[in-house]
């Protein structure tokens, strides 16, 4: 799997065949479950990948907590390997967190993927096993260009709470994220907004600084 990455991509590609010419297992995992396909998600590489799918190359395993290598494209912002992998797996499918790709792009930070996923289909109202929806995970980056694109673009309402009670204010107070705190607030999030547990956002953020 170490030929399968984007250095020297040109000589990469050419350890790739002779491995594969000389009887190389290319759906071999690794122990965490990771095959080809994942690493080269990550690292990107579409020349050895478009190679390795003609050779056989299954682009629909998942490692061992549930990721497939669309997942792992929305994360590192390979569009390119990430609309490859697409024309055979559920844009939509989750890990063994409960994140889509979608979750993944802007966990990321990318918006350019959330952007390019959207216009491919995927689901805006999907929550993960922890009940945040994109808005609140965009809340958890401290990035202000991703958690306006989710506002403005996706149209979430500012205030939405997920089983806990905790709105975008709550989690971006929760990781101290001041600028997207500051942003949310001037964007108008309720400041008295009480999570089930009775707590403001700001009782977070003054907890949190203390």
């Amino acid at each position: 799997m170490l030929a399968c990455t984007k250095i020297q991509p040109v000589i990469n590609l050419k350890i790739v065949k002779l491995l594969v010419e000389k009887g190389a297992y290319i759906n071999m995992p690794n122990k965490d479950g990771w095959t080809c396909v994942h690493i080269l998600a990550r690292e990107g590489g579409v020349d050895i990948l478009h190679y390795l799918i003609n050779q056989g190359l299954n682009v629909c395993p998942k490692t061992k907590n549930g990721r497939t290598a669309l997942h792992i494209a929305a994360l590192h912002g390979n569009i390119e390997i990430l609309d490859m992998v697409l024309e055979h797996l559920d844009i939509n499918s989750k890990d063994s967190c409960g994140n889509t790709a979608l979750h993944e792009g802007l966990l990321g930070q990318h918006v350019h993927v959330a952007k390019h996923l959207v216009s491919r289909g995927a689901s805006t109202d999907c929550r993960n096993n922890s009940d945040f929806s994109v808005l609140h995970l965009a809340a958890s980056q401290n990035n202000c260009e991703v958690m306006d694109y989710v506002l403005r673009e996706l149209s979430f309402e500012i205030n939405c709470q997920n089983s806990n009670g905790w709105s975008a204010l709550h989690c971006a107070a929760r990781k101290r994220n001041e600028k997207v705190f500051c942003y949310l607030k001037n964007m108008g999030a309720d400041l008295a907004l009480k999570d089930r547990f009775g707590r403001t956002a700001l009782d977070y953020f003054t907890e949190v600084k203390a």
